[in-house]
């Protein structure tokens, strides 16, 4: 709401408020208030902040005053989002799966709209960074399929699916994607796709038809439009964020570098430094710190 960037940083710890036109880092929201490990953020109606803490399973709230309250959903609790009408939705990743809508004051016990069973312990395979459609269907992609599908989140206080992709709670609606990792609505109603792949594709909702936006590069994380529906991209392995325009050219709004340096080798005396980063083994000249290459960690 105050037109600023706000960034979940999961290895920080914290929120990061950066200014968007130059990167400057306005505020760091941490441990102090109770942020642990986010993965994902939102805006309620009230202007209040919302947050997933993936690694402890809780749902974070700061109202505008700065009033805290946090509620625990589930291990995994990843992508958060309302929908128009209000209503407050989370889903589990990579340590569980299902989704669950919550009361946006964190009172009241999440409400399981469809959850894993040990006979079906992915019914999602994995719904990650979502967005609400003008239809009201819930669009996101399901990481580990491959595809981007949406879900009918029914009523409030409604019925839990135990079949979701057969009984129309599900609809697939485009397939083809390598690891489809966030899919946001432009302003003007278009859904953008983001592949880990560095693609960001446009999809026509109607018919699942996919046009390749923009190429950045590999290791994408999420996306947020701003309300001139400048599109802002985040980056897992490298730490950046870029701006891409309606037009599809691109600005650098934070170069970021490495974000969790561990261990550490070097070859041929100085002139090799090799740096295990998390997600990628980064190869540096030892004399003055300039990139060479990388490559992928596949975890």
């Amino acid at each position: 709401p105050d037109g600023n960037l706000y960034i979940a940083s999961f290895l920080g710890r914290e929120i990061i408020v950066m200014n968007k036109q130059n990167g400057t880092i306005i505020k760091r929201i941490g441990a102090d208030v109770g942020v642990k490990s986010p993965d994902d953020l939102t805006f309620g109606p009230d202007s209040s902040l919302y947050w997933t803490d993936n690694l402890t399973g809780e749902v974070g709230r700061m109202t505008p005053q700065g009033v805290v309250t946090k509620q625990y959903v589930a291990p995994g609790v990843n992508p958060i989002t309302f929908s128009d009408d209000g209503r407050l939705f989370v889903a589990l990743d990579f340590t569980g799966d299902g989704l669950y809508e919550l009361d946006p004051n964190l009172i009241n016990a999440p409400r399981g709209l469809i959850v894993a069973t040990p006979s079906n312990p992915l019914p999602l395979y994995f719904l990650n960074g979502f967005d609400f459609g003008a239809d009201g269907r819930l669009y996101g992609p399901s990481f580990a399929a491959s595809m981007v599908i949406s879900v009918d989140v029914g009523q409030p206080n409604g019925p839990t699916s135990s079949d979701p992709w057969n009984d129309g709670t599900i609809k697939v609606v485009a397939a083809g994607f390598t690891v489809p990792a966030a899919a946001k609505f432009s302003p003007a109603g278009v859904l953008h796709v983001l592949d880990q792949t560095g693609e960001i594709f446009k999809v026509d909702i109607a018919t699942g038809a996919k046009t390749l936006f923009v190429t950045l590069q590999e290791g994408l994380d999420n996306l947020a439009f701003d309300a001139s529906g400048n599109l802002y991209v985040s980056n897992a392995d490298f730490g950046w964020i870029i701006e891409v325009q309606p037009g599809g050219q691109t600005r650098i709004v934070s170069k970021g570098g490495m974000i969790n340096p561990g261990g550490l080798a070097m070859l041929n005396g100085q002139d090799d430094l090799y740096v295990a980063d998390l997600f990628r083994l980064r190869e540096c000249n030892g004399l003055n710190g300039q990139d060479v290459g990388d490559d992928k960690g596949h975890l």
